[in-house]
């Protein structure tokens, strides 16, 4: 869940507020004790939310309930059970954008997937004899940037692969890591000069390799992993 915790009036630097948010890796957002957690633990009540209470905090803040069925809404019961102050839906829809990945893998077992598809009005994703790489203006590409960086993974095909050589990474914006790159190839026949097997981060997957191109491929930085057609 996510969460804005709040010591015990008068506390100031030092205080176990400040000492959990160093033991847990959260976010100071003052010289005093307001914190801004995180909190996501597999097990039902996690050391964070001991420590909450532990600590003397006496509000606690939420967002959204985390939609795991493992977890959901045992913290804070835990909390008030244990004298806290529990404020729930806090700017709840901002939170659940921002989650929505995980959301949907939790209460449907499965990704979030968006579709991009560059196309003109008549439905053509480029010219016929191949020559255009761009039908898109400089915003629209842009976009392209700031969805990929929001994303976990890309999934593309060989033929786009083969016919593009696109990179398929986050550029001009900053990002801390570059999302798993995964390319279909039924058959193996990828590239080798492809400049996204120059990259980390990416996993070919295919079904068979009659033109034996595994080895030769392995020459590469991608990984690749062979599943039943």
């Amino acid at each position: 869940m996510n969460v804005i915790i709040f010591g015990p009036p008068g506390a100031g630097k030092g205080t176990q507020a400040q000492n959990i948010a160093k033991k847990f890796n959260l976010y100071q957002l003052s010289t005093g004790d307001i914190l801004r957690s995180e909190i996501k633990k597999k097990t039902v009540i996690g050391k964070e939310i001991e420590s909450i209470i532990s600590a003397g905090i006496i509000n606690v803040f939420i967002a959204m309930q985390d939609p795991n069925p493992l977890v959901n809404g045992s913290g804070t019961k835990y909390l008030k059970e244990n004298g806290i102050n529990v404020s729930s839906g806090i700017m709840e829809e901002d939170a659940k954008k921002i989650n929505i990945g995980f959301i949907n893998r939790m209460i449907n077992s499965k990704p979030y997937v968006r579709s991009k598809i560059a196309m003109s009005f008549d439905g053509k994703t480029s010219l016929s004899d191949g020559q255009s790489q761009w039908i898109t203006c400089e915003a629209s590409r842009a976009d392209v940037q700031k969805w990929r960086s929001k994303s976990c993974a890309i999934l593309t095909g060989r033929g786009t692969i083969n016919s593009d050589n696109p990179r398929l990474s986050i550029r001009k914006i900053s990002s801390l890591k570059q999302p798993l790159r995964v390319i279909l190839d039924s058959h193996l026949h990828v590239k080798e000069s492809s400049e996204i097997l120059q990259q980390d981060n990416v996993i070919v997957v295919y079904g068979d390799d009659l033109n034996l191109n595994l080895q030769r491929l392995k020459n590469t930085r991608a990984r690749f992993v062979k599943i039943a057609l």
